[in-house]
């Protein structure tokens, strides 16, 4: 037994933790003893086994290898390595909003650029050497510090929905390339917000991937499980020069990735859903029972026209650009859209009209959805009154009933109650036909202590039949989960 203590000690590093020490000489007893009872099963005596068990080991140059090659993580890996991980890459986000390095939205910070892009690349290429830095030389203490920053970083950002100028410009650049590129096309996410999702998405998803990975590996290396990693060195420069060209690549795309998406058209907006005094004036020209060629070319004269008329003066860039546009509206069946180009239309600037054999048998004006409430849209803003007292709407709305004269409710709903941002005239079977929609804002909850909880959304739909109402509906939405339900309906 001395002989084999003797043996481990002079190769056990003397300025390992007494843990360390423990850890290391019980892991080479057990090599020992394993090779001491197979030449005991063989017939040699003890001394004869313990003389052939350290033999196998080989010379003292082979030993010292397989201890550093073998047992590298159980002595090698330095403390300060896994906190200077640690606050390096808390430091190096930290920094980033100094150096502008994050992005929010377009709207609330400026548009990030090739250099800051740039940088934010490094960044990740950074963290990505740390990793594998760690893994490589099995560092269990590092990798847990390198998982802990970026898990903190992940769960910080996600609750102020930061993302970082890489994956922002990756994003940007995508939208330009297959809108530009191919016959697909995705640029709708840019003008409608939701392409702020995706680069919000991947960014929260990148450093909690590394966490979890660096997790995984450091549990794998206590237990033992950690493979070793095969030309490690040849693997990193591969992975390097591809990520270093996609870095550079992305960040010279970016200025005219930006510029694209800057200068994407917008034909229809649905956050200015009010009806526009000139598409008001169109509308009252319009009469059911016109000519239907009578009013399709007061209209053009004008400067109005129809989508598929429109279209047929498009590029095919643009083409593309104002289908997303106009798709984004399910306009009521049977109508004929008809609108004024300029840079965009005036709030609602729609004018819709029914024919059947040459004649006008409905119009319509403002928001053609074919439903009444959509919770997609956040239709209904008035241009001019924009706060409306919301407790007098409430009181006269449940004031109606059936039967009740139309010019006197919209007299009052017109004043001071509500803003029409949608109505459609139509005959039918002999019955006149008026359908109103009208949106109201204003204070509801005056002793909530957030401006979003006193203040509601209210959506009003109003059926008349031959000037006196036949239906009266009230919407409200929620602002906080965007949900609607019926409040009120008006009865006789």
């Amino acid at each position: 037994m001395n002989k084999i203590s003797d043996f481990i000690d002079e190769f056990v590093p003397k300025n390992l933790s007494k843990k360390r020490r423990l850890l290391l000489i019980r892991e080479l007893e057990n090599h020992l003893f394993e090779k001491i009872d197979f030449y005991k099963e063989i017939g040699y005596g003890d001394e004869d086994s313990k003389e052939k068990a350290i033999a196998d080991f080989g010379t003292d140059e082979d030993m010292k290898k397989s201890i550093f090659n073998e047992f590298e993580e159980l002595y090698s890996e330095k403390r300060f390595l896994a906190i200077l991980s640690l606050f390096g890459i808390l430091l190096m986000n930290y920094l980033c909003f100094p150096l502008d390095i994050w992005v929010t939205s377009a709207d609330f910070n400026d548009d990030p650029t090739p250099l800051s892009s740039l940088i934010s690349f490094g960044m990740i290429l950074a963290v990505c050497g740390l990793i594998t830095f760690a893994r490589v030389k099995k560092y269990r203490k590092m990798l847990v510090s390198i998982g802990v920053a970026n898990f903190v970083i992940g769960g910080v950002f996600l609750l102020n929905f930061y993302s970082q100028c890489a994956v922002y410009s990756i994003a940007h650049n995508l939208v330009y390339l297959i809108d530009v590129f191919t016959p697909a096309s995705i640029g709708d996410y840019i003008v409608y917000g939701d392409y702020n999702v995706v680069p919000l998405v991947v960014w929260e998803a990148i450093p909690f991937i590394f966490a979890i990975y660096c997790f995984i590996e450091a549990v794998k290396i206590k237990r033992g499980s950690a493979k070793n990693i095969i030309n490690p060195k040849k693997k990193i420069i591969i992975f390097s020069v591809v990520f270093s060209m996609v870095a550079i690549l992305t960040s010279a795309l970016l200025p005219k990735g930006l510029a694209y998406n800057n200068d994407y058209k917008v034909w229809f907006n649905e956050y200015n859903n009010y009806i526009s005094d000139e598409s008001e004036t169109m509308f009252d020209n319009i009469s059911v029972g016109d000519s239907y060629y009578n009013v399709s070319n007061m209209l053009i004269s004008q400067g109005y026209t129809t989508a598929k008329a429109y279209e047929e003066t498009l590029d095919r860039i643009e083409l593309k650009q104002f289908r997303n546009s106009y798709e984004k509206f399910n306009f009521a069946d049977g109508y004929e859209v008809w609108f004024k180009i300029e840079n965009r239309p005036i709030g609602n600037g729609f004018v819709g009209i029914k024919q059947e054999n040459g004649i006008i048998i409905a119009k319509g004006i403002g928001n053609l959805e074919e439903t009444m409430y959509d919770d997609e849209n956040n239709f209904g803003y008035s241009e001019f009154e924009f706060n409306h007292n919301m407790h007098s709407m409430t009181d006269y709305f449940r004031s109606l009933e059936k039967g009740n004269s139309e010019a006197e409710i919209m007299n009052r709903f017109d004043v001071d109650l509500g803003s029409v941002y949608s109505k459609r005239f139509s005959i039918e079977n002999e019955v006149e036909k008026h359908y109103y929609r009208l949106y109201c804002y204003g204070i509801v909850n005056p002793q909530e202590k957030n401006w979003y909880e006193k203040r509601d959304n209210r959506y009003i739909e109003l059926t008349f039949e031959n000037g006196t109402l036949k239906s009266a509906i009230m919407y409200d939405k929620i602002y906080l989960d965007k949900k609607s339900k019926i409040i009120f309906e008006a009865v006789e």
